[in-house]
């Protein structure tokens, strides 16, 4: 019953806690390296030499972390039809780790330096490794902590009433990112809503399920 009536869209509707296992952290050197060669670049002088290596050494930390954050999500198993960094970026945001805005603003220089061949100056530098320093803080909870089951529960403040007598109390999601596969579960209910990452529709039930993992 559950299964025909539940839609990503009132995931809204409830709080959850996540059961996490610990994944094999990232092999050396580790992102977190390469953006203290970033700051020592920036530290140790501004001409274009120690701006160019400070960008590139941030650009090295983002590629290895997008690409741990792939591996983890599924991306091998999804693969969409450009297999670049680009794809992997627009994979991670509809997975629900970041906003287009993000996307952006982490492009921005790169492009600039890479496509435009325009020097980047001393401050977008430093705005450049300060947001990849970020990302990577704001990501590394998800290899540390790796998500295998989430428990969700309805708020009873939904505001459409009659909505939340048909919708379940609680929903158990047994995540295997990896494999792209969500398989859902009711309360006294033999039903599943099993969710393939070659469905049309999983990074639909993907986003908001990462977003209460990043924000709950």
């Amino acid at each position: 019953m559950f299964h025909k009536i539940l839609k990503p869209e009132y995931l809204k509707y409830y709080e959850g806690v996540t059961t996490c296992t610990t994944h094999k952290l990232e092999d050396t050197p580790h992102c977190a390296t390469f953006i203290e060669f970033a700051r020592n670049d920036l530290s140790t002088s501004q001409n274009l030499h120690a701006i160019y290596n400070a960008v590139s050494n941030a650009k090295r930390a983002l590629h290895r972390r997008v690409d741990i954050l792939c591996s983890l999500a599924g991306y091998e198993t999804y693969i969409a039809k450009r297999n670049n960094f680009p794809s992997k970026l627009d994979f991670l945001e509809k997975c629900g780790f970041f906003t287009p805005q993000i996307i952006r603003r982490l492009n921005y220089i790169r492009n600039k330096l890479e496509h435009d061949y325009e020097a980047p100056n001393y401050t977008e530098a430093e705005n450049y490794v300060d947001i990849i320093e970020l990302f990577l803080v704001a990501t590394s909870v998800f290899i540390k902590n790796y998500p295998t089951i989430y428990e969700f529960f309805i708020v009873e403040s939904v505001d459409n009433t009659e909505l939340y007598k048909t919708l379940p109390r609680w929903i158990s999601i047994e995540v295997e990112l990896e494999k792209g596969n969500l398989d859902m579960r009711f309360p006294g209910q033999d039903e599943h809503l099993i969710k393939s990452i070659k469905d049309t529709d999983y990074f639909d039930w993907l986003k908001p399920i990462m977003h209460g993992y990043f924000w709950y």
